[in-house]
């Protein structure tokens, strides 16, 4: 009875330099996904209101550490073509911009499939250590 195109039932993060935030376990499931074992945080954002944690959870990433992003997600009942993912670091000018493809999936609302990005380096050098940034990540096809 979902409408959605792309249902995203989990969002995690890997690297071997991860800070796990305080309302982790407000926001995740109840897969161990609370600990850094294995360098992974997942957080459960299959419901609005786990979105709504998600959203205001702040992770912290050490500098020029080395990371990785991962969805588990299901397809709808319509075909998926070309989808992507967009993710934007930016504080007042945009400090990284980078899309992802992740494929094209015929309707399925049974199978679920998960996606990594490739690695990604954290910011580093004084830039990096100025600035809190905001961290987006939109969900798009074509």
């Amino acid at each position: 009875d979902d409408a959605r195109q792309l249902v995203v039932k989990e969002f995690y993060i890997i690297s071997d330099s991860l800070e796990l935030p305080n309302t982790a376990t407000d926001a995740t499931d109840a897969t161990d996904s609370t600990s850094t074992t294995n360098n992974k945080i997942v957080f459960d954002v299959s419901t609005q209101e786990n979105v709504d944690k998600f959203n205001q959870t702040k992770i912290s990433i050490k500098e020029g550490v080395q990371w990785k992003i991962g969805i588990l997600f299901r397809v709808g009942t319509d075909i998926l073509a070309g989808l992507k993912i967009r993710h934007q670091v930016k504080k007042v000018k945009t400090f990284y911009d980078e899309t992802y493809p992740v494929g094209s999936f015929a309707p399925n609302v049974d199978t679920n499939r998960y996606w990594e990005s490739e690695i990604i380096e954290a910011p580093s050098g004084v830039a990096a250590r100025m600035m809190s940034p905001n961290v987006s990540f939109i969900f798009f096809d074509q």
